[in-house]
């Protein structure tokens, strides 16, 4: 059925603020005066962010015959139109062409873009709002279900995939020049968020914007710990915004576990108040805690309770939220084989599963250009549980396991370094993306106090590597 098509009128006052068909004109003429500026637009809108019905179509065909590399023309875009059995008046034809001749600098086309695509943002908030607002009436619906689909609608707007520009060979050299340069004002081996291990950050240059670091080990052998040595050392010492999402232990076990680590009190008599069983007078333990309560409160860690139901989703949600409010610079999940994902899982293999929400975290630390560092199981044969691949996704992957005094060849490694008797864990370095890795770094690991403390490093292959 032939449909007739309005040519593009004025909007009423209540329509301004969303919608801008001057912007859309001069934007199509100068994609069809220049390849150049129809290509950017190509990679930078879709048919959609049109508000006017003519103005998408005119872009929809334009872009798919230069696609194809065909002619891209406005007699063509009319001879198209037809053939999908859409009728043009004369005063809707007259429009065209009159587009098709009006002159605008092609040098103008990126700030047109940006015009068109933010008033199409302010349209397709109108309409999570309106949905909203009608879910509101619907009495099957909870304010819990409400607020979900808020959360979704929001989310899902805010977490587009961002169109990435390819650079000029001038801009990417000049560019990557600047970079040096500024490094070169404020010269230091970290670059990014101190780790608080000198080889670590020897090797990784300290954790760095969009990046996903895997820390992985057995259960009950140092994950946790570890995070929460970084956290102290980025959130407390340097003062940079962490988040940390829990899915496992309640606020108040990680309370202890926090004030343990660093008042240097054993975790057990914190947890049972018997402070005078602490191997140190109880009105010294109690000061130590205290002043460990009073670091934590001058930090910048968040901490969420034990989040049971925590997804991909809500994790996108809160780590947005923080990195506006609080301009969030590392992200930990702990871990991700507790993360629930929407779906029928019964068509599903773990691994795909995991590989999906490794994919997912990922693109939140690159969207939000912060670190993310992700905890995750290991099997008994020392693999990470469920999925090889989320070894892919990561740009560090570090490994945790106890040193076997029993095993020959990391006891004449201890020796040699005069660590015997000194190291008992070992952090593996298994990969690293940007630099150095598939070597080891010596730890004592105070379970007691949850303390994990660098000694001198070995700069050996990991065993069976």
């Amino acid at each position: 059925m032939a449909g007739v098509v309005p040519s593009p009128q004025r909007p009423t006052d209540g329509e301004v603020l969303l919608e801008d068909l001057e912007a859309e004109r001069r934007l199509l003429a100068c994609a069809l005066q220049s390849e150049e500026a129809l290509a950017e637009a190509q990679g930078s809108l879709v048919p959609e962010d049109f508000s006017h019905l003519l103005h998408r179509q005119v872009f929809e065909i334009a872009t798919a015959r230069f696609v194809e590399g065909q002619k891209v023309g406005i007699i063509e875009v009319m001879r198209e139109l037809q053939k999908r059995g859409i009728t043009l008046g004369v005063e809707e034809a007259s429009y065209l062409e009159l587009l098709a001749d009006s002159y605008v600098p092609t040098t103008s086309v990126t700030y047109w873009i940006e015009q068109v695509k933010e008033k199409s943002k302010l349209r397709q908030l109108r309409r999570i709002l309106d949905q909203l607002y009608a879910a509101l009436g619907d009495p099957t619906l909870t304010a819990k279900d409400i607020l979900a689909l808020a959360e979704q609608g929001i989310l899902g707007l805010g977490a587009e995939e961002e169109v990435k520009k390819i650079f000029s060979p001038e801009e990417f050299a000049q560019r990557a020049h600047q970079r040096v340069w500024e490094r070169m004002q404020h010269p230091s081996i970290v670059q990014g968020l101190d780790t608080g291990f000198t080889r670590l950050n020897e090797a990784t240059a300290g954790l760095q914007p969009g990046d996903l670091v895997v820390v992985s080990a057995e259960t009950g052998q140092g994950k946790t710990t570890f995070a929460m040595n970084l956290v102290k050392r980025i959130a407390l010492d340097q003062r940079r915004t962490v988040l940390y999402c829990n899915t496992e232990m309640s606020e108040e076990q990680m309370g202890d576990r926090a004030l343990a680590m660093l008042s240097g009190v054993d975790l057990n008599a914190i947890r049972t108040g018997t402070l005078d069983l602490a191997g140190m007078p109880a009105e010294e333990a109690w000061e130590r805690i205290a002043a460990a309560a009073n670091l934590l409160y001058q930090g910048k860690l968040y901490m969420s309770d034990a989040m049971v139901d925590l997804n991909l989703a809500k994790i996108a949600s809160l780590a947005r939220k923080y990195k506006l409010q609080f301009n969030l610079e590392l992200l930990v999940v702990d871990y991700i084989g507790r993360l629930e994902e929407p779906g029928d899982r019964r068509y599903q293999q773990e691994y795909q599963i995991l590989e999906q929400i490794a994919k997912g975290l990922k693109r939140v630390a690159q969207q939000l250009k912060i670190a993310v560092l992700v905890l995750a199981q290991l099997n008994d044969m020392g693999d990470l549980a469920g999925s090889k691949r989320i070894k892919n996704e990561a740009d560090v992957l570090l490994k945790i396991y106890p040193i076997d005094y029993d095993d020959k060849t990391q006891l004449k490694e201890l020796e040699k370094e005069g660590l015997y008797g000194k190291a008992n864990y070992w952090i593996w370095v298994d990969k690293n993306r940007s630099g150095e890795a598939n070597f080891k770094i010596p730890v004592q690991f105070h379970k007691s106090t949850l303390t994990i403390r660098e000694l001198q490093g070995l700069r050996r292959a990991a065993p069976g590597a």
